[in-house]
């Protein structure tokens, strides 16, 4: 594939080092490859973030579960070390094969696992077979680029997903709450909840799914079955009373937290 023009050039410059490599990962280059110009750019490297640190004026060492260096310069840029024993090796550990592309400093597009072909298709197909059991939240973010964007789910991912859904009840509800506000506030949000529901993800969701809930007078599944029984008239005020789909959001704090 051939070289491409970027405009991460100035971050290479910033980061680059001899006797180690960097390069540009996941979503910046699937948006960049989209022709959107991204406003968060996530980088991987050899070198020890301790390193990096010292030469990197500004920037902030976080100790999350896969350690970051977090800086800002025209955008917003997180650095880690990479997962194995090279670029390709990392790669192939990331969530879905859009994702799994890098852009080195040559402005080479590093693509293992033929992600451009699925993000000109719209198709979200795993990286790797152990995707979504290493991090099921990862089913969620199948869900919300699906509510954000249209990708299609491939039938590979979805049968994945039914297999490991039960492992969502393992997952912090900080990170299932991150994804589901994305799902709930995107352009596709009902039509996707319907989807989540019908694939009966919910109950991992919402442990209150399958009973009445003690802090609302109605249960999650009767508050969403409720909500589904409203006429297409009442959606649409909503919608206009509530913008960028706030009106889902306040469902879903309603039926998460029994608010009355």
């Amino acid at each position: 594939m051939p070289a491409i023009n970027h405009p991460f050039q100035p971050l290479f410059a910033l980061l680059r080092a001899d006797e180690f490599e960097v390069y540009v990962v996941g979503g910046a280059v699937r948006d960049w490859l989209q022709g959107t110009c991204p406003k968060d750019v996530d980088m991987v490297t050899n070198e020890p973030l301790s390193s990096l640190d010292e030469r990197i004026e500004g920037a902030a060492l976080i100790a999350t579960k896969v350690p970051l260096l977090h800086f800002k310069r025209d955008v917003s840029v997180d650095v880690s070390q990479w997962e194995g024993t090279n670029i390709v090796s990392h790669l192939r550990q990331r969530d879905f094969t859009m994702n799994a592309m890098a852009i080195d400093v040559s402005g080479n597009v590093i693509d293992p696992l033929d992600g451009r072909i699925a993000l000109e298709q719209k198709t979200l197909q795993l990286a790797s077979p152990k995707s979504l059991y290493t991090d099921p939240v990862r089913i969620l973010r199948a869900f919300r680029f699906r509510a954000a964007s249209g990708f299609i789910i491939s039938a590979e991912t979805m049968s994945a997903i039914r297999t490991e859904k039960y492992k969502l009840r393992d997952v912090a509800k900080e990170r299932i709450g991150l994804e589901m506000r994305k799902i709930i506030t995107s352009s596709n949000a009902e039509a996707v909840l319907n989807e989540l529901d019908h694939e009966h993800v919910l109950p991992y969701i919402f442990p209150e799914y399958t009973k009445t809930s003690p802090l609302s007078f109605y249960g999650v599944k009767e508050e969403w079955e409720r909500w589904l029984l409203l006429s297409d008239q009442w959606k649409v005020n909503m919608t206009l009373c509530f913008e960028n789909g706030d009106w889902l959001l306040l469902l879903y704090a309603r039926i998460t937290y029994g608010i009355g």
